[in-house]
């Protein structure tokens, strides 16, 4: 069954932080019910990892990109990403990792 919709993160919007809210809002009503998730040396989620708080309050959150992954992701272009937090991702009843 293909997805329903799709909700793309405005990485490159004026307000991340609205961005963070925005789309936490739209994950809850949408209500997922499994999450795919790719680790890699790169971007968000072994920064995540780092920086984890397995009781943040948050859903998304903006997460400064350590050198080596700013520079194996975008080579160099980005400080930061907008990404899920450990508790959002943990809350999916299917995790594919």
């Amino acid at each position: 069954m293909p997805p329903r919709s799709f909700s793309r993160i405005d990485g490159d919007a004026k307000d991340p932080e609205a961005v963070c809210r925005e789309y936490a809002r739209k994950l809850r009503l949408a209500n997922p019910r499994i999450c795919l998730v790719g680790i890699g040396e790169t971007v968000t989620l072994p920064s995540m990892i780092r920086e984890a708080d397995f009781e943040d309050p948050d859903d998304m959150k903006i997460v400064a990109l350590d050198a080596d992954c700013r520079e194996q992701a975008a080579e160099g272009w980005f400080q930061s990403a907008i990404t899920f937090t450990i508790p959002a991702i943990l809350r999916l009843p299917k995790l594919v990792v």
